[in-house]
């Protein structure tokens, strides 16, 4: 079985507009969603993106979702629900990159701080 990363160059064929959601609801292979992260961000399928669901992506830590927020500047809707392994830096990058974003669900998101919170909500 091949693994979804090795579908990324069909994925750029096939998408000739960029994607407008992505959503790792229920995928449990600990490194595939890392790996298509690390894939999307050197192309331009994500500038348009609206929608980005990680939940409960609990091995997901600001290394691998920092360089991927920077790239979503229209995104509407994020959801990283149970990423436990995400900070304030994390927040910040929110703040800075996503700047239409409407709604964040950060529920069971551990690491987060409510000063992080405050402050992002202020910048």
């Amino acid at each position: 079985m091949a693994k979804l990363s090795e579908y990324h160059p069909r994925l750029r064929a096939k998408f000739k507009t960029n994607l407008v959601k992505i959503d790792f609801t229920g995928v449990t292979v600990i490194n595939e969603p890392i790996d298509i992260l690390r894939s999307l961000i050197h192309t331009d399928l994500v500038s348009n993106c609206t929608t980005v669901v990680f939940p409960y992506q609990t091995h997901l830590s600001d290394d691998e979702i920092i360089p991927f927020i920077q790239h979503l500047a229209n995104v509407e809707y994020l959801n990283l629900n149970g990423c436990n392994l995400i900070t304030d830096a994390t927040l910040e990058a929110i703040a800075k990159h996503c700047t239409r974003l409407k709604t964040l669900l950060l529920n069971s998101c551990e690491l987060i701080t409510d000063a992080g919170t405050i402050t992002s909500l202020l910048s």
